[in-house]
């Protein structure tokens, strides 16, 4: 019986134990089956336009290396010449790594980027200067920067074709003034004052080699306290508010003029929103956050080199570079007034601890203008030409009116009594003067009759009684003329 019961635990565990092995193994498959699931790519996923849905990393590659040509050329281009670089001569690769990692965490399109070998793409760009030293082009290229601006190209996966940076003891023969402008400023706001010093010095010294874009945002920074700003006024939804930064708008826009005296290209310029006092209207350029800012591209084939400096409360902005122009050569604009934005309605807010009668303007709202620009172009005392070169709509604001809702309480007029003296010096019971005539000393007599004694009208002589005139009658025998009048005197002083 023992033994019965020993051999019936013994087949218990056994089956016991083929349970747990036969979930391990099928736990083992699961997994397996869930890492190679894990291991592919999703569906939709493409790189430069190829399908790698359900492939895993191995595959990928293979399948991008089949589908994408990595016959690749880096053109350099000076002047009008341009010159090769091929991929095999200076490692160039396609850099699948980063582009299958980043398929892995999103499901949009990747964009295939490039790597090469450093020193092979100096060695190459080297003998490219040989090829340009046997030229008529007198230019020499920085090997180092250009290196590094192909590199960053490459990074991105734009091939496009590159300007070559020239090398600094070439382009300093390249220093003459071809655009130059300036604005004033007042002493009073030291905090905008300040934002015009930091944003001058942040664009100072700045090279735009051929080709490259200046950026005025980028060339500013954030502007935040750690970056060096203040607050100052700034134009925001029509009126003056305090914030950051306040002022390097006329940085910018004497960067502007600078930039366009110089007749280099403008990328993106957008006037403020109100019209500003520093400059004529229509030559005016405003950054704002990501939406508002000031770009130009030096698209001669030489470097320029940007100045900016405050002196005698006045900013500067300079633009070098190399005078491609006959001498004689000038540029002016003219401003066209198109039409004017007359104001708004005002906007109205009621206040109940106000009278009715009472109104306070608590902001004088703008009238706006749309405004034209032409450039005008000399040669000598010769006008060339006159073109439209840009337009500029000022908004008009609303006057912004508060008013109040609170009523007056009427107040009683003076109206005289009938009878009652108007004299306040006149007492208003005056002792009434005796009667009596002077006593004789006989105490009964007097003249005053009796009560009830009949009395004898004294007659009037003809001549006087012709003299006497009855009353005519009037219409002004009441009160009434005095109250108008007074009411007439209450009017103007509510009115006035």
């Amino acid at each position: 019986m023992i033994k019965n019961k020993f051999e019936n635990i013994k087949r218990i565990t056994s089956v016991f134990l083929i349970i747990i092995m036969a979930a391990s193994i099928s736990s083992c498959n699961k997994n397996n089956d869930e890492t190679e699931k894990a291991d592919t790519f999703a569906e939709g996923i493409t790189v430069e336009g190829v399908d790698i849905s359900g492939l895993t990393l191995a595959e990928a590659t293979e399948k991008l290396s089949i589908q994408i040509e990595s016959d690749k050329d880096i053109i350099l281009k000076i002047n009008e010449s341009e010159y090769k670089i091929p991929f095999d001569e200076i490692g160039g690769v396609i850099d699948y790594e980063r582009a299958l990692s980043e398929a892995m965490e999103t499901e949009k399109d990747i964009k295939i980027t490039y790597l090469c070998d450093r020193e092979l793409l100096k060695e190459r760009i080297s003998k490219v200067n040989e090829e340009i030293a046997n030229s008529d082009n007198k230019f020499i290229i920085d090997i180092d920067k250009t290196s590094d601006k192909i590199i960053d190209c490459l990074s991105k996966g734009d091939l496009e074709p590159i300007t070559p940076i020239k090398a600094e003891n070439e382009v300093a023969e390249e220093k003459t003034l071809i655009g130059s402008f300036s604005t004033a400023f007042s002493a009073n706001d030291k905090n905008r004052n300040e934002n015009l010093r930091v944003a001058c010095e942040k664009i100072n010294g700045i090279v735009l080699q051929p080709g490259d874009i200046f950026d005025m945002n980028e060339a500013l920074g954030p502007q935040t306290a750690e970056n060096g700003y203040k607050s100052a006024g700034v134009i925001e939804n029509g009126k003056i508010v305090s914030a950051l930064g306040g002022g390097v708008c006329q940085v910018t826009t004497t960067m502007y003029n600078a930039a366009i005296f110089a007749e280099l290209k403008i990328v993106e310029r957008h006037n403020h929103s109100l019209m500003v006092g520093y400059v004529p209207l229509g030559r005016d350029a405003a950054v704002a956050g990501t939406y508002k800012n000031l770009r130009f591209q030096n698209d001669t084939e030489f470097p320029v080199y940007i100045e900016a400096y405050i002196e005698d409360y006045n900013v500067v902005c300079n633009i070098y570079g190399h005078e491609i122009h006959d001498e004689g050569h000038r540029v002016d604009f003219e401003k066209v007034w198109v039409s004017t934005i007359g104001k708004p309605a005002a906007k109205i807010t009621n206040d109940p601890n106000m009278y009715e009668d009472e109104r306070q303007v608590t902001y004088s709202g703008k009238t706006g203008a749309k405004i034209d620009t032409y450039k005008l172009v000399y040669e000598g005392d010769k006008l060339i030409s006159r073109e439209w070169f840009s337009s500029s709509t000022y908004v008009a604001t609303a006057d912004e009116v508060t008013v109040g809702t609170k009523p007056r309480e009427a107040e009683p007029e003076d109206v005289p009594v009938i009878g009652e003296p108007t004299d306040p010096n006149v007492p208003a019971n005056p002792d009434i003067p005796s009667t009596e005539t002077e006593n004789t000393g006989d105490n009964n007599s007097s003249d005053i009759p009796a009560l009830g004694e009949e009395t004898e009208t004294p007659s009037v002589p003809k001549d006087l009684a012709d003299l006497v005139e009855e009353p005519e009658e009037s219409d002004n025998s009441t009160p009434e003329g005095p109250i108008e009048n007074e009411q007439s005197v209450s009017d103007a002083v509510i009115g006035e």
